[in-house]
């Protein structure tokens, strides 16, 4: 049921705007869930607004339109919410997804408008990777986006460094599950591997899987991407 404008604005009036805004936040969380992603991002953006244009919602918003490939709205709302961030953390996250949208095959690929987002992408991450050096997945990110650029030496490079610096003590900087935090980053490098069928590689990779899942017995949980 679509709600009259006058009713809205004066339930606006009457509760205040950053209770409002809140309420949208909710709804956008809840519509996310549910793989709505446009109403998500919808709800999300018109929280922003009821906060003041926070970059918090702005991301939220930019992640479900990149959810929803609409690429170019994705795009703008990341660039606001980066614009309005003073936040030193969420300024990483919004970054990170931004990195990922550009380097993200299924945005680029076809669309000339787009031929600069894999390079600007990539330095995203460059930029990130200067900033925390030990993080393993950003190292993993990069060098995938530099092979997909066509500089597979570089890619390499830091893969090999990404295998290295999956340890437990490493990612627990970043996850409550360390060691489930480096099978799924070496895993992924090891799927990378066989893919192109650098088997010796792979084998590299397996062993330190293996190792890994010898000192944690028992189920792997799954992991949940936040956004």
């Amino acid at each position: 049921m679509k709600i009259p404008a006058l009713f809205f604005f004066l339930t606006v009036l009457l509760s205040g705007c950053a209770k409002v805004g809140e309420a949208l936040n909710q709804q956008g969380v809840a519509a996310f869930n549910q793989h709505r992603f446009r109403t998500a991002a919808r709800d999300f953006h018109w929280a922003s607004f009821f906060q003041n244009r926070d970059a918090v919602n702005l991301n939220d918003e930019g992640y479900a339109l990149y959810s929803a490939k609409d690429y170019d709205g994705a795009d703008r709302a990341f660039r606001r919410a980066v614009e309005l961030s003073r936040d030193e953390k969420l300024n990483f996250q919004i970054q990170l997804n931004q990195a990922l949208l550009h380097c993200d095959q299924d945005a680029i690929l076809g669309h000339p408008a787009r031929k600069d987002w894999l390079p600007q992408g990539i330095g995203i991450f460059q930029k990130l990777v200067l900033a925390d050096p030990g993080d393993s997945e950003l190292r993993m990110r990069l060098g995938f986006a530099q092979i997909q650029n066509g500089n597979p030496g570089g890619g390499f490079l830091q893969l090999d460094k990404a295998c290295r610096l999956a340890t437990p003590e490493q990612v627990a900087r970043y996850t409550s599950h360390p060691v489930e935090g480096c099978l799924l980053i070496l895993r992924q490098i090891q799927e990378f591997y066989i893919k192109i069928r650098y088997f010796k590689k792979a084998d590299e990779v397996s062993l330190r899987i293996a190792k890994l899942e010898r000192s944690k017995p028992g189920p792997i949980p799954a992991i949940t991407p936040t956004f």
